[in-house]
């Protein structure tokens, strides 16, 4: 019986030992499994490093170096990928190079403004001095003197105290004789009409009048003539019985297809003038822009000959971008948000429209370069001062913009636009070329 009991005990013992055993055989075999196949992994990877870690010719010292250096080299790669994806999620819109070839009747040809540098012209201005009906204690001569400081209106140059008043006894004669600013401008401008400043036309090699080609705009530089220009909506200054409803295009290169213009300037009727120099001013850019100072411009002399080449381009969007929001974006779309009279929206014209919101605000007044909005009046000589006001602030807020406390809306740009590149060759125009005979030179 004893040795019965002492049999039993032993077999329990037997039992337990081989299912304990058999656990860590499965584990131990896993990691062998594991390590074979990462053994393996390391021997026939391409990555480098790796087979350095389990080659056998190596010691254990500089395996393990080899294996530091691969897991450096893990880490780094990981955090160039997590900092990649984190300026991708603040910035998912990538701007690439698709081609440098295209048709050119696939992009619209640009609007073309033209000014003469001569703010002021000589002639009209004494013509205009001697028609106003005056005060008993003016002269036509203070008043012919005066017109010559009207450029001051919109210029960062701030009149000294005797030309502030000099204007304002302007306004007033300009008020008791019902002239407006915007008529002043106009009479007084060299190109009252564009057939003025614009002798001869050629648009695809055929001759038109200058009339039906350019119209006048007001522009923060001069009385303009413009062609192919689209930006307002529901102006007068857009010719409306114009067949062309968007802008015009060209099926070919070379200056004979395109727009060819004989220009006029007379340096003798020079006046006043906020550039120290003659002749025109020639500003190219889209034809849904306002014209301003800072769009694309060349100057153009007397007596001289300039082509002025243009190498288009174009920036789209592709459609998986307009998922995203503007402020993902930091673009908008053309026709995503409407700002003023502008038909299309562009980071051109929302900074100009900013400009005159901020004018509005503090002055109650619109430029007379631009077109107003509601009830506001134009901005005439008494309001020179309130106008360097609302300069400087522009120039603060466009600073700092979190701290304004204007509302006003943010601009951003384009998502899809159009840019013009320009490239100018001139040449002295000679003498003795017979311009009057020819149709066109």
């Amino acid at each position: 019986m004893i040795h019965f009991r002492s049999e039993k005990k032993s077999n329990m013992t037997l039992v337990k030992g081989p299912v304990g055993d058999t656990s860590w055989r499965k584990a131990s075999s896993k990691k062998r499994f594991w390590l074979n196949k990462f053994v393996e992994f390391c021997k026939r990877t391409d990555l480098h490093g790796f087979k350095y870690i389990v080659m056998e010719d190596f010691n254990n010292v500089e395996r393990s170096c080899w294996a530091l250096a691969v897991l450096v080299s893990i880490a780094l790669a990981t955090y160039f990928v997590v900092t990649a994806y984190k300026w991708y999620a603040r910035n998912p819109i990538v701007t690439v190079i698709e081609s440098t070839q295209g048709a050119i009747w696939d992009v619209p040809f640009p609007a073309v403004t033209i000014c003469d540098l001569n703010v002021v012209s000589k002639k009209a201005a004494r013509e205009l001095s001697n028609n106003l009906t005056l005060p008993g204690n003016v002269t036509a001569d203070f008043v012919f003197k005066t017109f010559r400081l009207i450029p001051m209106l919109h210029t960062t140059y701030k009149p000294d105290n005797e030309e502030k008043d000099q204007l304002l006894q302007l306004q007033d004669i300009l008020d008791s004789n019902n002239i407006s600013i915007k008529s002043l401008f106009t009479r007084l401008s060299p190109a009252s009409s564009c057939s003025q400043l614009i002798e001869r036309c050629m648009w695809k090699n055929t001759i038109y009048r200058c009339d039906d080609l350019f119209r006048q705009i007001f522009t923060v530089l001069n009385v303009c003539c413009t062609f192919n220009y689209f930006a307002i909506d529901g102006n007068k200054q857009i010719d409306l019985t114009s067949q062309f409803r968007t802008p015009r295009r060209v099926a070919s290169c070379g200056y004979q297809t395109a727009l060819t213009v004989l220009l006029y300037t007379n340096p003798d009727d020079y006046y006043s003038s906020n550039v120290a120099s003659q002749g025109v001013l020639v500003i190219v850019d889209n034809a849904y822009n306002f014209p301003d100072l800072d769009s694309p411009v060349r100057m153009v002399n007397p007596s001289t000959e300039v082509l002025i080449a243009l190498s288009p381009e174009r920036t789209y969007a592709t459609s998986g971008v307009k998922a995203f929001t503007p402020e993902e974006r930091q673009c908008y779309y053309s026709n995503e948000v409407r700002i003023g009279n502008f038909r299309r929206y562009s980071f051109h014209n929302c900074m100009a429209h900013q400009k005159v919101k901020i004018l509005e605000q503090v002055c109650g007044c619109v430029p007379l370069f631009f077109p107003s909005e509601g009830d506001f009046r134009t901005c005439n000589f008494k309001d020179i001062d309130c106008i360097q006001k609302a300069v400087k602030k522009h120039e603060f807020i466009s600073r700092n913009w979190n701290d304004s406390k204007l509302n006003l809306f943010k601009c951003l740009p384009e998502c899809e636009h159009y840019d013009y590149p320009l490239e100018v060759a001139l040449g002295k125009l000679a003498d003795s070329v017979f311009v009057n005979g020819l149709p066109f030179l």
